[in-house]
């Protein structure tokens, strides 16, 4: 886990090779116009089946 890492906002590629297991993410969801609408966390699970997985609360319910 990367303690005290903050990053700037960056594009998905650019960020998934300084991931570690464990690290929160935070994703800005914005309108279709490009306006911030709120900002949602995830944390980073790990490679599995060779796909990069995150786990986040959505209504209640764990996803990953």
């Amino acid at each position: 886990m990367n303690h005290s890492v903050v990053t700037p906002w960056t594009s998905v590629g650019n960020l998934v090779g300084k991931l570690q297991v464990g690290d929160l993410i935070e994703i800005k969801r914005c309108n279709n116009f490009g306006i911030p609408i709120y900002n949602h966390w995830a944390v980073y699970i790990g490679i599995r089946n060779g796909v990069h997985e995150i786990g986040h609360f959505n209504n209640g319910k764990i996803m990953v």
